[in-house]
């Protein structure tokens, strides 16, 4: 039993002694309803996965595209948990989780395994620039290799990505609760927890010969504007936009995956040096 478990109990011990009394029911009977509240407290159906990036054993990443593609991230761990992180053009915004079935799961952990997933390149060149930039990854040998691509493509890669496709697109996903997070996310850079970032504020270098009017229009539902060119001579931006559309670190990771954004990152306070 886990702690929880005990706490529940603990929690509701005056309400079953209440119901005791009221329905004087018979000792066993009390005993089989007392083990009903316990083993439902611990049931995993009732615990809130934890997504821990070292456990993620299998990863599609879907970049933005000139159209309306939908971009996420679709991540298989190895507790049978998968989660759905929604951020562009897609139903299921934010962070969703499912509990993959037995099969399921070793079917396609299987079918990676059968795929020498190693032996793939690590990137695969396209001269067309419209379409989405997909990523997969596959842990083996506690070595997470990714493979980029966009059209072009080995066929053995169209199948592995049709799988996680056909699981990420199914239905019964949970939305993950707007509480204190159980998802550990992977640095967006060093000492990035600490005080020197603007979350509110991103600087972008767009990809040579996107226009920024024409990218600024992509965005207009996250209501995203431009404050300021950094430098006369360098195309860096300094954007900000409606925090209540989506948090800092997910824009972040949504910039960092459109083909027409050649770098972003968070802002920094200016260290002033004490003598």
């Amino acid at each position: 039993m886990t702690d929880f478990g005990i706490f529940y109990i603990f929690a509701h011990s005056k309400f079953i002694k209440h119901l005791r009394m009221q329905l004087r029911l018979p000792f066993i009977v009390q005993a089989i309803f007392i083990t009903l509240v316990v083993f439902t407290s611990c049931s995993p159906k009732n615990r809130v996965p934890t997504f821990q990036d070292k456990d993620a054993v299998i990863r599609l990443q879907k970049g933005s595209c000139f159209g309306k593609c939908a971009v996420y991230t679709f991540t298989v761990y190895r507790n049978k948990y998968a989660l759905y992180h929604g951020t562009m053009n897609t139903d299921k915004m934010g962070k969703h989780y499912k509990l993959l079935s037995d099969s399921v799961y070793s079917a396609l952990t299987k079918q990676f395994k059968d795929s020498d997933f190693s032996k793939f390149d690590s990137i695969y060149q396209s001269d067309i620039v419209d379409f989405p930039t997909i990523t997969i990854g596959y842990k083996e040998n506690k070595i997470m290799k990714t493979v980029s691509y966009q059209n072009e493509k080995p066929q053995a890669l169209s199948v592995l990505q049709l799988s996680l496709e056909k699981i990420a697109n199914s239905f019964d996903w949970t939305a993950v609760k707007k509480t204190k997070s159980n998802i550990e996310y992977t640095p967006v850079g060093k000492n990035s927890s600490s005080d020197i970032y603007i979350k509110e504020e991103i600087i972008i270098e767009p990809a040579p010969g996107i226009e920024m009017a024409r990218w600024l229009d992509r965005y207009v539902g996250y209501g995203v504007r431009v404050e300021k060119k950094m430098a006369p001579n360098f195309d860096y931006y300094l954007i900000k936009w409606d925090e209540s559309t989506i948090s800092p670190d997910d824009f972040l990771l949504l910039l960092k995956s459109d083909r027409e954004i050649k770098s972003a990152e968070f802002n920094k306070k200016i260290m002033t040096r004490e003598h």
